[in-house]
């Protein structure tokens, strides 16, 4: 089993969070208290926070405005501490929030230590706006077994472009293509990759069914394992849902090895 320190983990957990939740820090003591989060609850909307002022407060009043319910990620920093879990428990309660579900989901997060060198592919990663329409229209194939559902890509496409992409920038986006013998270009899988400090979080891997089989999601994951590793990140992160084995089992062949499981609560405003 690798060895984290202190500061890869606390990196790994907030570059986890940021991608998938609202996280309370392990600081949490007050609804004061900074925190990363993000909207769920309703429907596909995403909106993420990676400013570490943002309070509890902050993020209830505006996740809430548009949505009656909230899921709110649990990491080892704050389960570990019953005082922090219930003062942000008394948090949610106090802001009208009625606990529905107590640990109702888990996620694997599993994390691979960068090795020197890795193999690329050529792939473009997106730079302008309609780059990001291919990206997430390829996406939305992929996720929902080759039908295109125009309201998930429109919301889908509207959370990508809220946050900065690009070179440089802490989301990059990239789309895998085949060219057929006609010269016709073929979209056939996605993947995006999210900086967090020493920790690179790659997401949103996924193949259209037509290309699937022939490890494209490997050959994407390990891509965004080099531009990681290009700038040295030194180690990169997937979210996985513990029941799908198979997706488990081929990210463990690929050296990736789990760190720790969230749990997640689902609270409910009002009736």
């Amino acid at each position: 089993m690798t060895t984290y320190t202190a500061q890869e983990l606390s990196d790994l957990e907030t570059c986890s969070a940021n991608c998938f939740s609202i996280y309370a820090k392990a600081t949490i003591g007050s609804p004061s208290d900074p925190i990363y989060g993000m909207k769920v609850g309703s429907g596909k909307t995403f909106l993420f926070h990676t400013d570490p002022s943002t309070s509890p407060s902050t993020l209830l009043s505006e996740y809430t405005s548009n949505s009656p319910a909230i899921a709110w990620w649990i990491g080892p920093s704050t389960s570990s501490n019953p005082t922090h879990l219930e003062s942000l428990k008394s948090t949610l309660t106090s802001s009208g929030f009625t606990l529905q579900q107590d640990n109702a989901s888990k996620m694997q997060i599993m994390a691979l230590k960068l090795p020197s060198n890795l193999y690329t592919l050529s792939i473009k990663e997106s730079i302008t706006h309609e780059d990001l329409r291919t990206k997430v229209h390829t996406e939305v194939l992929a996720f929902c077994d080759g039908e295109f559902d125009e309201d998930t890509f429109e919301t889908d496409l509207k959370g990508y472009a809220s946050k900065p992409f690009g070179p440089g920038k802490q989301w990059r986006h990239y789309t895998a293509s085949f060219t057929n013998t006609d010269g016709s270009v073929e979209h056939v899988a996605t993947a995006s990759l999210s900086i967090h400090g020493s920790a690179a979080f790659v997401s949103a891997v996924g193949v259209v069914p037509s290309a699937r089989g022939k490890g494209i999601a490997k050959a994407l994951t390990r891509f965004c394992m080099n531009v990681a590793m290009k700038e040295s990140h030194g180690v990169t992160v997937v979210g996985l849902r513990p029941e799908d084995e198979h997706v488990v089992g081929l990210y463990a062949k690929m050296g990736y090895e789990p760190v720790f499981v969230t749990d997640v609560m689902v609270w409910k405003k009002g009736e």
